[in-house]
C-alpha cells in the first residue's frame, strides 16, 4: 500500500518514503522526469481500463441474468393469465372433452369430472383442492406479484443496462487516448 512520505506525496513503491528534492532541485538527488509522469500516468489509465473492463464484464453478466429473469418472468405471467382465463370458462363444464397437457408438447384427452373444484399447487410438492373462486383469488394474488416482480427486474435492468452504457463509453475513452479504439482501418488513418 502507498505510503506518505514526510511532505505528503505518496510513495508508489509501498516503502518508506522520506523527503525528496523537487524537480530540478539544485542538491541533485532524484528527480522525476516527464517520460517517467507520463508513465505513471499511463500505468493509472491502463489500471482504470482494466478495473473498468472487469466491471463492466460484471455488469454484463448481471445483465444477462436479468434479461433472463424477464423472459421467466414474462412467461408465468402468460401461464397465470392461461390458467385464469381457463377457470373463468370452468363454470358448467361437467362432461366436456379436454386436452391435458402431459409434458414435451404431448397431450391426452380427458373429461371434465367436478366443473367446481380445482387442484392447486402452494409449492414444495404440495397441492391442495379448491372450489373454482378460491383458485381465481390465488392465480390472481399470483399474476399480481408476478407483475410486481417483472416491473422490477424491468427497472433494475435498465439500470444496469445505463451503467454498462457509461462504463463502455469510459473505455472507448481511454482507448481513444491511448490511440487503440476502434478497428485497425480507423487506426491505419
Amino acid at each position: 500500500m502507498p505510503h506518505k512520505d514526510t511532505q505528503g506525496r505518496r510513495d508508489s513503491t509501498g516503502g518508506v518514503g522520506g523527503p525528496r528534492p523537487q524537480e530540478g532541485s539544485p542538491r541533485g538527488g532524484l528527480t522525476l522526469s516527464k517520460p517517467s509522469q507520463r508513465r505513471t500516468g499511463r500505468g493509472r489509465a491502463e489500471e482504470e481500463l482494466t478495473r473498468l473492463v472487469s466491471e463492466a464484464r460484471l455488469l454484463e453478466g448481471l445483465s444477462d441474468s436479468l434479461r433472463d429473469m424477464v423472459m421467466r418472468a414474462q412467461a408465468y405471467l402468460a401461464e397465470l393469465r392461461t390458467a385464469g382465463s381457463t377457470l373463468e370458462n370452468l363454470a358448467g363444464q361437467e362432461g366436456v372433452e379436454v386436452l391435458v397437457p402431459i409434458g414435451a408438447g404431448s397431450l391426452v384427452k380427458a373429461s371434465i369430472k367436478d366443473a367446481d373444484k380445482v387442484i392447486v399447487s402452494l409449492g414444495a410438492d404440495v397441492a391442495v383442492e379448491v372450489d373454482v373462486e378460491k383458485a381465481k383469488e390465488i392465480i390472481g394474488n399470483r399474476l399480481a406479484e408476478a407483475q410486481k416482480a417483472l416491473q422490477d427486474y424491468v427497472a433494475r435492468l435498465r439500470e444496469v443496462e445505463r451503467a454498462l452504457s457509461a462504463y463502455r463509453e469510459r473505455i472507448r475513452s481511454l482507448l481513444e487516448e491511448r490511440g487503440l479504439a476502434g478497428g485497425p482501418e480507423e487506426r491505419s488513418k
